[in-house]
């Protein structure tokens, strides 16, 4: 009888306690069940939230983006300012200097006076002379000639000579090439010159 009695409350012991299994999940299905919309409601802040970071990460690479362009114009605006300083100057300001080809060579007084043997108005010469090889006026010298890329006469030369003001500060290229800058054309500086 007493194993009657063990085994009858061992039995209502584990109903009792397959009971307090169903009750616990009924009450954790209900919880979840409660819950899901709270937890929806919370995940989709989430996603709004993290859309709104992504935005603002994207807003601040192109804030970022905007200001590397604005320093470059910034940049090249400088370069544009320094050239606009330097030059061309007045030609009066080019008396009494000087002309120097790219590779050292010296080409010249700037000045009216035909007289005087550095001058490159001086046509017996050496830097007025249509024969030599130092003059910018030797159609077929290097600094003279419609093709070397040294000469002041060639539309396209990259190493034009440079112009030096008399106290040794740089003025310009003299050269036909406009894209030389600051550029002194040498058709004009000369015309200037013997008018003088």
């Amino acid at each position: 009888r007493f194993d009657q009695t063990q085994s009858g409350s061992e039995q209502l012991v584990a109903e009792s306690e397959e009971d307090k299994d169903k009750a616990g999940e009924y009450f954790a299905s209900s919880a979840a069940k409660g819950y899901e919309p709270a937890l929806a409601a919370l995940k989709s802040i989430g996603e709004e939230l993290q859309r709104e970071l992504d935005g603002q990460i994207e807003a601040l690479a192109e804030q970022e983006r905007l200001k590397q362009e604005i320093q470059l114009v910034d940049k090249e605006m400088k370069k544009l300012k320094e050239i606009g300083d330097l030059g061309p100057p007045s030609f009066v300001e080019l008396l009494d200097g000087y002309i120097v080809a790219e590779d050292g060579q010296y080409l010249g007084k700037i000045t009216p006076i035909k007289v005087d043997g550095k001058s490159i108005l001086c046509r017996v010469g050496d830097y007025g002379s249509e024969v030599s090889s130092t003059s910018i006026f030797c159609p077929v010298g290097t600094y003279g000639s419609k093709i070397s890329s040294e000469s002041a006469f060639c539309e396209f030369a990259s190493d034009p000579p440079k112009v030096y003001t008399k106290d040794g500060t740089f003025a310009g290229y003299l050269s036909v090439n406009k894209f030389q800058i600051p550029n002194i054309n040498p058709h004009s500086l000369i015309g200037w010159l013997q008018m003088r």
